[in-house]
C-alpha cells in the first residue's frame, strides 16, 4: 500500500511542477507584457533577471509548502470546511445514498449498520479503504482526488504570494487586480474539481467494497 501511494505522489509530482511553471511563465506575461509582446530582449534584461529568479524561488517555497502541509489541512482548503472537511466525513450519510453505483442494502448487509458520526464514517470508510486500495478502479480514482487538492493548496498559495510579488515589480493597479481575479479564478475552479474528484473517489470505495 505505501508503494503505491508513493507512486500516485511520484506521478502526481509531474503535474504539480508543470502548474508551478504555468503559473511562473503567466506571471511573467503580465510582470513584462510590453517587452513579451514587442520581443524586446534589451529591454526585458538585466531588469527581468532578477525579478525571475525572485519568480523562481517563489515558486520553489511554494512547492516546498506544499510538502509540509498536512493531510487535514490540504482537505480544509480544498473543501472550504473547518471541521470534517474530508468527504469521506459523509461517506454513509450522504454519499453512499447518492452515488447510484452503491448498493446501499448489499453494503449494508456487508459492513453492518452506517454510522452517524462523521468522525465513525471517516473510520469506517479509511478501513474500507485499506482493504481495497490496490483496486484499479480506486487508484484511478484516488490519484486524480490527490493531485487537485495538492493543486487547491499551491494555487492558493500562489494566489497570495504572486500577487505580492506581482506589485513589488510592477506599479499597475489595474494588472495588479485583473491578474489577482485571474488566480481567484484559478483557485475556485481548481478546488471544485477536487471536491469533484474526492466525492467521486469515496463512492468508489464504497461501491468496491460490495464487489
Amino acid at each position: 500500500m505505501i508503494s503505491m501511494a508513493r507512486d500516485l505522489k511520484s506521478e502526481n509530482r509531474k503535474f504539480e511542477i508543470a502548474f508551478l511553471l504555468a503559473n511562473l511563465v503567466v506571471w511573467f506575461f503580465f510582470a513584462y507584457p510590453e517587452q513579451i509582446f514587442s520581443l524586446s530582449v534589451e529591454s526585458l534584461f538585466p531588469d527581468a533577471a532578477t525579478t525571475s529568479f525572485t519568480a523562481l524561488v517563489v515558486t520553489i517555497l511554494v512547492m516546498i509548502l506544499d510538502g509540509v502541509v498536512p493531510a487535514r489541512l490540504k482537505e480544509v482548503i480544498a473543501f472550504w470546511k473547518v471541521t470534517n472537511a474530508a468527504p469521506a466525513h459523509r461517506a454513509f450519510s450522504r454519499f453512499a445514498i447518492e452515488d447510484h453505483r452503491v448498493d446501499v442494502e448489499a453494503l449494508e448487509n456487508a459492513i453492518g449498520p452506517f454510522p452517524d458520526v462523521p468522525s465513525e464514517q471517516h473510520s469506517l470508510w479509511i478501513r474500507l479503504l485499506n482493504k481495497k486500495r490496490d483496486d484499479p478502479a480506486v487508484l484511478a480514482s484516488e490519484k486524480p482526488y490527490l493531485l487537485m487538492r495538492n493543486l487547491s493548496v499551491l494555487a492558493l498559495a500562489i494566489l497570495i504570494a504572486y500577487p505580492l510579488m506581482f506589485i513589488m515589480t510592477v506599479a499597475d493597479w489595474w494588472l495588479f487586480f485583473g491578474y489577482s481575479s485571474l488566480l481567484t479564478i484559478q483557485f475556485v475552479v481548481v478546488s471544485l474539481s477536487a471536491q469533484g474528484y474526492g466525492n467521486r473517489f469515496v463512492g468508489t470505495v464504497l461501491h468496491k467494497a460490495i464487489v
